[in-house]
């Protein structure tokens, strides 16, 4: 590791799972909830990002 690098493990908020180690080797253990990442996905910005055409396109065959 270069001076001054950290190693944490984050949930998809983007919050600590473990403190944070510097400037170590170390191995990192935390309990991981798989069902976090699922949620997560459900709150996108519906307004910015992904209302871009360009970027999602809903297409409907009402056949």
């Amino acid at each position: 590791m270069c001076a001054e690098e950290e190693a944490a493990l984050y949930d998809p908020y983007g919050h600590y799972l473990t403190k944070p180690v510097w400037d170590e080797e170390t191995i990192i253990y935390a309990e991981l909830d798989m069902n976090l990442p699922a949620a997560r996905k459900m709150e996108h910005d519906a307004i910015g990002h992904y209302a871009r055409p360009e970027v999602l396109e809903l297409k409907v065959n009402e056949k």
